[in-house]
């Protein structure tokens, strides 16, 4: 049984949303951002007016469609009728623009919505937010603003920002959070030549917000690529979500400013002593993690945004960073070759048929435009013939060549270039070399100023490249922790909650790694240095002795540890040391006694740090890299959003300068990097469990060709926090959802008369062997029923979409047969392994966030055996709980079979407009038992 939802339209499995379906199925906020009606309300003809100016703008534009302006103090205004008040209107208009007192927002606004408009935008200031946002909820409308600019869309004549600019018609879509960023980036769009397909200024974001226009824009066939500038972060996970669809159907660059002004990483008692990462924490990099988590490239400065606009615009790619270098002057090659060493990118030399070194080409201060277009002709050549990915021309300004002169000869040179094999130019100077970057722009070229932009726009887009080829890879086959003992987790946690201790001492947050599965040496209490020499007796000499403190953060700062103890008299010297210099320094300090543990001795081990913060937007954030008592000091870290998989947990150790150590230096052979991604994925799994964790800190986590030890941990505990939520909403990015994993038995068939088990659970990203699998299994005619025509094979792209899945926004369940020992059940034993795959049903959100459509499909071999029935009864299940009130799915009007079992699920059936050959089904939902849904 087989069925074909909106992921199987196309080739692509992720959905085009049909905007102009009259089932409405169009994007909720298309009137908004393609209005063919609009009401600007407070419009004059002051100069100082901004609804007279919006409207001005909207007339210049040529705006198609209905435009009408509301004020009781004129008749016409800009030689529009002008109707007194919003009820004279002659119908609703698709959105209103408001520049009016803001007192007097709140009574339009209702207006507005009795006669049937739900969406405003609101420029200047507004009404206080949260009333605000109140009533929009109330009212069922969508507002855009307060304080925003405006918003526009140049290829239907809609531009109402308050701008200056004039914009013109193309790819790339511009939103900003700041009014002033937002004026500067049309400016620069106008000045450039650079095409909009859509630009909009959110304002402070009262209810439309940077993720519902990503959302919009991942969709919208007129967008090809997408720059954003980012202030605040409100809902982190449905920014990241958005972020994430958008950056799998196009590029997306994000500038995040106002990062120092920040909160710290979250903490409610402000004297507590921090970690180490604490210390080492910063919101702008767990931004950047964040960014790099969701496939988005992120820039870090206003001047790589004005450069990432060029390659944005232009349509260009790369395959690699593999860039050749052609100028007419030496200097400027040199520091281009710099630049290249900085930014990672290859300079690659190119045989040329001119004079001149071959790393660069440098063709002379005096050659003539034709002798300059030659070269890069040249380069471009040896990029099509595969030796570079993209040529770099620097020019300046000569005697012998005029810009004018060198973009003319540049043009006619290049006519046929291919994107994914770009050529950029920097032409330094300014007054003359501003007449040949107008012509390279006008010809669709990116072009800069200065040799260094112009590397860093190289690096972006490569970095681009990089980011959607790590989306396509799978993560290995999952292998549980099998060490992971959550039932002792979770009683250190509670008796320490119990108690009132925030802050684990040594003995228990060894207790607790070692219940992740981290190894740990032993560690013993004394309270007392008899205690301790006894102890140390017992163990073996030598030892090692540390404060046991709560108050203590850092051992070293207060010589709290002594190493390499070998005997009776060095332990009890020691540990008086150690007293004495606690009472001289921290006299407030608690000194519950010290930990006596076995000296470690392993020659090469590493020093790792490996821990744990929380960020007030983003939640816990996993940081890794050099330890040791100098880590803050060398900085050698790198972070990255949990839940991890040894993908990423290897991605965020490669990140590092340690990384190089960890792989072998000399006679140093090669530490065990399975351990350390082991270590990595438990604390992973501790955190998205035990939202109770704040900050840890494993520091120094040694590490060498036998594996890691702990040596040394610091744990600190939220004792407000509970256990984790159905949503996890603690974290940032929604885990796996184990709790929906289910066992059910099909029915017995002639051939196999014992009833076989599947397991139904959410699809993970290393299913994607086992998807392939599937997939090739599949009849043809199967096949065509689930996508609508012929598919032979799943490409690496279709493999990704279909198994990395946003479980905070969509959902699929795979059935996975298991093994049976006997007739009495399954075996759900880890070691067996996964089973094959013999079906699949999924719903991604419609355009319409309460609006899901599905897709399932079955093995040939397994229908008939009620399969069909169980994965679906779940999926409706899970879209009921997450609040969505309508599932819709288009099935083949041949395929007969699933029509009768959509009808029997409650389904209604109709003919699909846009296709006589499909159906309609469609399923309303009962409300919700328990949650809200999280996607707006």
């Amino acid at each position: 049984m087989t069925q074909s939802g909106p992921p199987s339209r196309k080739p692509q499995p992720a959905p085009a949303l049909r905007s102009d379906d009259p089932q409405g199925r169009r994007h909720r906020l298309h009137p908004l951002l393609r209005p063919a009606s609009i009401a600007v309300i407070g419009a004059s003809e002051r100069p100082e007016s901004a609804p007279g100016a919006v409207l001005r703008k909207l007339q210049a534009a040529g705006f198609r469609g209905r435009l009408e302006p509301v004020n009781p103090k004129h008749r016409k205004v800009h030689g529009l009728r002008c109707v007194a008040r919003v009820s004279s209107l002659r119908a609703a208009p698709d959105i209103a623009i408001l520049g009016i007192r803001p007192d007097a927002t709140p009574a339009v606004l209702t207006q507005l919505s009795r006669l049937g408009t739900r969406h405003a935008v609101l420029l200047g200031h507004g009404p206080e937010r949260e009333p605000l946002c109140a009533l929009a909820r109330t009212l069922g409308m969508r507002l855009l603003g307060p304080d925003s600019l405006g918003l526009a869309n140049p290829a239907s004549g809609f531009d109402a920002t308050l701008s200056r600019s004039r914009l013109a018609v193309g790819g790339l879509a511009v939103i900003s959070e700041s009014a002033a960023v937002f004026a500067a980036l049309l400016d620069t769009a106008d000045g450039t030549g650079i095409g909009l397909s859509q630009a909009v200024s959110t304002g402070t974001a009262c209810d439309v917000d940077t993720a519902d226009l990503l959302d919009f824009l991942s969709h919208d066939a007129e967008t090809r690529a997408i720059a954003v500038y980012v202030e605040g972060i409100g809902d982190a996970r449905r920014l990241l979500g958005s972020l994430r669809a958008a950056s799998r159907a196009k590029p997306v660059v994000v500038l995040h400013g106002g990062q120092w002004t920040q909160a710290r990483p979250d903490d409610d008692d402000p004297g507590r002593p921090r970690t180490h990462t604490e210390v080492l924490a910063s919101s702008d990099e767990t931004f950047d993690a964040a960014l790099r988590r969701s496939g988005a490239v992120c820039v870090q400065s206003y001047g790589e945004l004005l450069g990432a606009l060029e390659w944005l615009a232009s349509g260009n790619r790369t395959r690699g960073n593999r860039l050749a270098i052609v100028s007419n002057g030496g200097g400027l090659a040199a520091l281009a070759i710099d630049a290249c060493r900085r930014s990672g990118i290859e300079p690659t030399g190119v045989g040329s048929r001119h004079e001149g070194t071959r790393l660069p080409v440098d063709v002379g201060i005096g050659a003539a435009p034709a002798t300059i277009a030659a070269a890069v002709a040249d380069a471009a050549n040896a990029a099509d013939d595969g030796g570079v990915d993209a040529v770099l021309g620097i020019f300046q300004p000569t005697q012998a060549a005029g810009s004018a002169a060198i973009a003319d000869a540049l043009t006619a040179s290049l006519v046929q270039r291919r994107a994914d094999r770009p050529a950029l130019f920097a032409l330094v100077g300014d007054a003359d070399a501003r007449h040949g970057a107008d012509q390279l722009n006008a010809a669709g070229f990116g072009v800069f100023r200065t040799p260094e932009a112009a590397i860093r726009s190289f690096a972006l887009l490569v970095e681009f490249q990089r980011s959607q080829a790590q989306n396509l890879q799978a993560p290995s086959p999952r292998c549980a922790l099998r060490r992971f003992d959550a039932t002792a987790i979770g009683h250190l946690i509670e008796e320490a909650v119990a108690a009132g201790q925030p802050v684990l001492d040594e003995i228990r947050a060894q207790q607790l790694l070692a219940a992740c599965g981290i190894p740990v040496p032993r560690a013993h209490l004394a309270t007392t240095e008899d205690e301790a020499v006894a102890i140390a007796a017992l163990i073996g000499y030598p030892v090692v002795l540390k404060v046991l403190s709560p108050d203590i953060a850092h051992k070293s700062d207060v010589g709290g540890v002594a190493l390499d103890l070998g005997h009776a008299d060095a332990v009890r010297a020691a540990a008086r040391g150690i007293r004495d210099r606690l009472n001289m320094q921290r006299p407030d300090a608690r000194l519950l006694g010290f930990t006596v543990q076995p000296m470690i001795r392993r020659g090469h081990a590493i020093e790792l740090l490996v821990g744990v913060s929380r960020d007030p937007a983003f939640g816990p954030t996993i940081r890794f890299g050099a330890g040791g008592i100098a880590t803050e000091v060398t900085a050698d870290t790198a972070s990255a959003l949990p839940p991890l998989n040894d993908l990423l947990a290897r991605e965020l150790i490669n990140r590092t300068r340690v990384a190089r150590q960890l792989a072998g230096f000399r006679a140093v052979p090669p530490a065990r990097e399975s351990a350390i991604i082991e270590t990595l994925l438990a604390l992973s799994t501790l955190v998205c469990r035990f939202p109770a964790i704040r900050a840890l800190d494993i520091n120094p986590l040694i590490a060498d060709a036998e594996g890691v030890l702990a040596l040394d941990a610091r744990i600190v505990l939220d004792l407000s926090a509970g256990p984790p939520d159905r949503r996890y909403s603690h974290l940032a990015i929604a885990p796996y959802p184990e709790d929906e994993e289910r066992v059910h038995p099909l029915r017995a068939s002639e051939r196999d008369p014992r009833p076989p088990f599947v397991l139904v659970r959410p699809i993970r990203p290393d299913d994607a062997g086992l998807l392939v699998h599937f997939f090739d299994q599949l009849s043809d005619e199967t096949r065509h029923f689930r996508f609508l025509h012929p598919i032979r094979f799943m490409s690496p792209q279709m493999v990704a979409r279909f198994t990395q899945v946003d479980y905070d926004r969509d959902m699929a369940f795979v059935a996975e047969l298991l093994p049976g020992p006997d007739s009495t059940g399954p075996n759900l034993d880890p070691e067996a392994g996964s089973g094959p795959i013999i079906g699949v049903a999924r719903y991604v959100r419609e355009a319409n966030a309460t609006h899901c459509e599905f897709a399932t499909v079955i093995a040939d071999a397994w229908q008939r055996r009620g399969l069909a029935r169980i994965l679906m009864q779940t999926l409706i299940g899970h879209a009921r709980d997450s609040g969505l009130t309508v599932m819709q799915g288009v099935v083949h009007g041949q395929n007969g079979p699933m029509l009768r079992f959509v009808r029997e699920l409650g389904f209604k059936v109709a003919a699909d407009p846009e296709d006589p050959a499909l159906k309609l089904a469609t399923l309303e939902l009962t409300p919700p038992r328990c949650l809200t849904p999280s996607f707006r």
